[in-house]
């Protein structure tokens, strides 16, 4: 996108970037917003010479918020409750080293209340 107008620009440090989503871009809304997370070192390495990959992050961005969109719709919020339930009580159980085959029928359980509820 060389002389043309940025989507993002990027300023790289030793293992971060920070993404900043201009106004007017036509992959996006009008807002801006600003993102920053932390990149390997490796990785970071290989996105050298990617000149389209700011235009390749508001595209996975954009993508994302709208696979987002329709889980939310797909999953009703108390299905989401039972599944954010399941998880924290098998993470639980890990901790206390609970007996595999009553988790399991645990699990089997509240597999089946949120398979109903689908």
């Amino acid at each position: 996108m060389k002389g043309g107008r940025r989507c993002l620009t990027t300023k790289p440090s030793p293992c971060s970037v920070n993404y900043s989503l201009a106004e007017n871009c036509s992959l996006l809304d009008s807002d801006s917003m600003s993102i920053t997370f932390d990149i390997p070192p490796d990785v970071q390495a290989g996105l050298e010479g990617i000149s389209d990959l700011n235009l390749r992050v508001a595209l996975y961005l954009r993508l994302e918020a709208q696979l987002e969109a329709v889980r939310r719709q797909r999953h009703g919020a108390q299905a989401r409750d039972v599944v954010a339930a399941a998880i924290s009580k098998a993470e639980a159980d890990k901790v206390a080293e609970t007996d595999p085959e009553k988790s399991f029928d645990e699990f089997r359980r509240l597999h089946q209340s949120i398979t109903e509820r689908l």
